[in-house]
């Protein structure tokens, strides 16, 4: 190491005699002398910078610690501060130094002088807290090694310790702690305590980053499953602290708090507030969350982001819900909570808003506005709890939607009473389109037929509106406009309808470079995805036109509708699973 014209040399016996004689030779070659009566060598430890070097550790120098207990006490500010920063220097030594320090710290933060009893005792007990015996062993890459973190109501803990064996008792490397910044203060017990093994990691990455596998000490257990494991969903705040420490290889265990030696410092934390980004993390928070809602209720008279946190704002048990999220108790025996009680380590508080995950949690008086919306396009029970769910939640919502669908005038008179033999499923093709089916719906009353092209791998619906009955011409103009958006897929299934058995279109096939199925004769079944999507959106044209709805303007809301919607089979939505996972944007 070198710093101004000091050279220290370290190491084993091998590595510094090897750095040693490669310094001095380029020292020489550079026509560097050094003066023989202020170098030392082969010495057992080196005082630098008021700390002691040695091969257990590092110490601070018995000669600052004097002057320190030596200290008068100050008599003014600029004693005050040259007192704090002669204490500040040796903190990392003082477990407790924050919280010792703090008036001293308010009274030099203040324009008037007031030198209390609190500050003669943190004074004193400054000077008694250092000692020369206090040592921060070496950080070895091969030693075992765990980081304990925990978090409080108003700080952050993590303590770096190591062992070399099972049998070693564990030893302390490095003491870390910083106080919450005021946004942080409002997360739940879970986020925190997320936030602390996040911050902890990053703290020490100079010595964790390529490191061998390391632990992360928790005394809040869902954090093990949340960050061990590969898949699922989880709150955005807990995503962000899981990806941000992706670089590293850990696992987090579970230890009980009496045992976790980073709780006391989280509470007796440094007034420090650290560097981390938080007004941007917390922006990007929000934007997640809305754009969960956007994409899934904002339509025409659609709730909005405003009118949700007016009304979480008004609803009389919101202010019980964000305590028991912040405080996080052991037992709710207050049976209006019990409900958010059982998912309490799922629920965050963001933007004025209460989440479960990447759900908001609709007010009562929001409910039956939120299912309506849920269930504006007549979709069965499945979908509309599907949709629903990928957006919302709140006690009892599944039962709501049963109860809406089952009170629904329109979905009573066009539902379809007939059941049938499930047949044998094919297997999926390995990407979106590559085989799609094919089918025409219509007459409708207004004389207007639809064609219709679903990508098997997806369930993502095509349409094409047409105002008269469909030949081969008008069928192969159709599958043209959809192949330009979306390319030719290697199979076209169809049913026997003229349109597809034309000379014309077996023409075209063999241009575009698709094999055309076709299935039994008379057994709609076999082309079956295409028709229970038919049936669905008849169901659905049916209800709107009950409602006086636009034809043209139905059709398009229902395709907008079913591409968003999660799916039985996929569980994702059909536009998902045909753009990679992006979640479908909606005005």
């Amino acid at each position: 190491m070198n710093m101004a014209d000091d050279i220290i040399i370290g190491g084993n016996k091998q590595e510094h005699d090897k750095a040693l004689k490669e310094v001095c030779q380029a020292l020489s070659d550079n026509g560097i002398t050094l003066n023989p009566d202020k170098c030392i060598f082969n010495a057992n430890q080196v005082t630098f910078m008021g700390l002691v070097f040695s091969k257990e550790g590092i110490r601070p120098d018995p000669k600052h610690i004097k002057n320190l207990r030596e200290a008068n006490p100050p008599a003014n500010m600029s004693e005050l501060r040259s007192f704090l920063g002669m204490s500040g220097y040796s903190m990392r030594f003082i477990q407790n130094f924050a919280q010792i320090a703090h008036p001293l710290r308010m009274l030099a933060k203040d324009n008037k002088w007031n030198w209390t009893d609190d500050c003669q005792k943190a004074f004193e007990t400054l000077k008694e807290s250092l000692s020369e015996h206090t040592l921060l062993c070496h950080y070895q890459p091969e030693y075992e090694t765990e980081i304990v973190v925990d978090a409080s109501l108003t700080g952050l803990g993590a303590v770096m310790v190591q062992r070399n064996q099972t049998s070693d008792p564990f030893h302390v490397v490095a003491y870390k702690s910083r106080a919450l910044k005021d946004a942080e203060t409002r997360y739940s017990t879970t986020e925190r305590e997320a936030l602390a093994i996040r911050w902890g990691v990053k703290k020490l990455r100079h010595l964790l980053l390529g490191a061998p596998k390391f632990k992360v000490i928790t005394d809040h257990k869902p954090l093990t499953y949340m960050f061990n494991k590969t898949h699922g969903e989880l709150p955005p705040r807990i995503e962000r602290c899981v990806m941000d420490i992706q670089e590293f290889d850990y696992e987090v265990t579970h230890r009980p708090g009496k045992e976790c030696i980073a709780d006391f410092m989280s509470r007796k934390h440094s007034d420090r507030q650290g560097t981390s980004p938080v007004k941007v993390q917390e922006s990007q928070t929000k934007n997640i969350v809305q754009s969960e809602i956007c994409q899934a209720i904002h339509v025409e008279s659609a709730i909005t982001i405003k009118e949700v946190q007016q009304a979480t704002a008004e609803w009389d048990l919101t202010m019980k819900i964000k305590k028991m999220i912040t405080e996080r108790p052991k037992s709710c025996k207050d049976p209006e909570l019990s409900p958010y009680f059982r998912v309490i380590d799922e629920l965050t508080i963001i933007d004025g808003m209460i989440c479960k995950n990447k759900k908001i949690l609709i007010p009562p008086s929001l409910q039956k506005r939120a299912i309506r919306l849920s269930h504006r396009m007549h979709q069965g029970i499945s979908k509309t709890k599907a949709f629903a769910r990928s957006f919302c939640w709140f006690p009892g919502i599944d039962q709501m939607i049963e109860n809406k669908i089952r009170t629904c005038l329109q979905c009573q008179l066009v539902q379809d009473t007939t059941t049938e033999q499930p047949i044998k499923p094919r297997m999926l093709p390995e990407g979106p389109w590559q085989q799609v089916e094919m089918d025409f719906q219509g007459p409708y009353p207004n004389g207007q037929y639809i064609f219709v092209m679903m990508d098997r791998y997806a369930r993502w619906p095509e349409i094409k509106v047409m105002t008269k009955a469909p030949n081969a011409e008008m069928t192969i103009k159709a599958m043209e406009e959809i192949f330009q958006r979306n390319g030719v897929p290697m199979i076209c299934q169809s049913d026997n309808g003229s349109p597809f058995q034309s000379a014309e279109m077996t023409t075209y096939s063999n241009q575009k470079g698709y094999e055309p199925v076709h299935v039994t004769p008379e057994w709609p079944r076999a082309n079956g995805m295409v028709e229970r999507f038919n049936r669905s959106m008849k169901e659905a044209l049916q209800a709107a036109n009950l409602e006086g709805e636009n034809f043209t303007k139905a059709v398009h809301q229902f395709v907008e509708m079913y591409r968003a919607t999660p799916h039985s089979a996929t569980n994702i939505s059909p536009f998902e699973a045909m753009y990679g996972g992006r979640k479908m944007k909606r005005d």
